[in-house]
């Protein structure tokens, strides 16, 4: 079963990918729906923030699991856990390209980050406990 909800790993850092998404949309928007695009997509040197007004720009112009992850990112890297999380959380949920450390799971709607105490300790992607 193919579900809407989880993120094909081709996606991560191929700039054709982000390339074919924007080609065709208004001037006005291509940038900010290629900017959530390197956001969610592009491992090591994509964007660690997202502006607010970019994001609420791309929204509509992505899938329903890129939506889920920019808004459940957003929080971490922009907004009100930005202490707490920061980008290293969002560079540690790329790097497991939004999938379960230990195994597997790629819904996005039920991420969940753990371990992240500080800048020092480790920060995995797991399910959450049943």
């Amino acid at each position: 079963m193919i579900s809407s909800f989880l993120i094909p790993t081709d996606r991560f850092d191929s700039l054709e990918y982000v390339e074919k998404r924007v080609s065709g949309l208004e001037p006005s928007i291509v940038g900010s729906v290629r900017t959530a695009l390197r956001y969610l997509y592009f491992i090591a040197d994509g964007p660690t923030n997202l502006p607010r007004d970019r994001m609420l720009k791309a929204l509509p112009f992505l899938d329903p699991a890129e939506r889920v992850l920019v808004r459940w990112l957003y929080t971490r890297t922009n907004g009100s856990a930005r202490k707490r999380y920061g980008s290293a959380a969002l560079l540690s949920a790329r790097k497991q390209r939004y999938r379960c450390e230990h195994c597997g799971h790629a819904d996005v709607r039920v991420l969940n980050l753990d371990h992240v105490e500080g800048a020092t300790q480790s920060r995995t992607i797991r399910m959450p406990m049943r």
